[in-house]
C-alpha cells in the first residue's frame, strides 16, 4: 500500500496548483519527439509530470529546486498516475511558498539545538 496521497487522483481529472520541481529530464520518444519528465513535489508528495510541447524550449527555462505553477491533468502510465502538463510557469520564491513546499520539522529549533 503506498502512502503517496497522489495515488487516490482519477484519470482526467485537472490539476492546477504549485508545485517544487525536484528533477527534470529531457528525452526524445521513439518517433522523434522532445519531451520533459518532471518530478513535482506538494504536501501530498512527490508525482511525475510529463511535458510534450516545446519540451526543448522550456527545458532551458527551469531550474531543479524551483517553484512553478503548473496546470494540466492526470493520466494514468503503468498503473501509476502522472500529470500531463499543459502550462508551467516559474514562481518567485517567497516565505508563502517555502512553508508550502519545503518540508518542515515538527521539533522547535530551540529544542534542537539544546
Amino acid at each position: 500500500m503506498s502512502d503517496n496521497r497522489f495515488d487516490a487522483m482519477e484519470a482526467g481529472a485537472p490539476v492546477s496548483g504549485v508545485f517544487l520541481l525536484k528533477e527534470k529530464s529531457l528525452a526524445q520518444s521513439k518517433v522523434g519527439k522532445k519531451y520533459l519528465t518532471l518530478t513535482l513535489s506538494d504536501h501530498r508528495g512527490d508525482i511525475e509530470g510529463k511535458l510534450w510541447d516545446e519540451a526543448d524550449v522550456i527545458d532551458t527555462q527551469l531550474e531543479r529546486m524551483m517553484p512553478v505553477h503548473i496546470e494540466g491533468v492526470v493520466t494514468v502510465y503503468r498503473e501509476r498516475p502522472q500529470i500531463t502538463v499543459r502550462t508551467i510557469r516559474v514562481l518567485p520564491w517567497n516565505e508563502e511558498l517555502a512553508a508550502r513546499l519545503v518540508p518542515a520539522s515538527r521539533f522547535e529549533l530551540g529544542d534542537l539545538l539544546t
